[in-house]
């Protein structure tokens, strides 16, 4: 007879997919204060529609980081365990405070890298050996 060996916590019907599988056109890596980011995303040159999933990238950690979904125009879903656990509230575009769409678009994955780095910060690592 087979022992079946199932997890003590409660399995949820709905968790977030990884970026790759969302149809991202664009994938580039960008650095902050010392931490490097790895951002899929698609439509930079128009503020309404821009979307992207952006995460601190950790080799050989494997802790559970937050990590950051836009999807809507005001509001980016903040993700831990493949679950939401909050939003990163953005401020609406307005062109008479920036130049091009894409500076706006630039400025936003700088904000949410910030907060991204803010909240890791207190996770600890758990690296991984072979």
């Amino acid at each position: 007879m087979k022992r079946l060996i199932r997890s003590s916590q409660k399995i949820r019907k709905k968790t977030i997919k990884a970026s790759s599988t969302n149809g991202y056109t664009d994938y580039h890596t960008y650095n902050r204060g010392g931490t490097k980011f790895s951002i899929h995303s698609k439509q930079l040159d128009d503020p309404y529609k821009f979307e992207c999933a952006i995460e601190e990238i950790h080799p050989y950690d494997d802790a559970d980081y937050y990590w950051v979904k836009k999807g809507s125009s005001l509001k980016a879903d903040l993700i831990k365990n493949g679950r939401k656990v909050g939003d990163i509230f953005l401020d609406p575009y307005d062109d008479e405070l920036y130049e091009t769409p894409e500076e706006y678009v630039d400025d936003m994955i700088d904000y949410m890298c910030v907060e991204l780095k803010n909240l890791n910060k207190e996770i600890k690592p758990r690296m991984m050996y072979d």
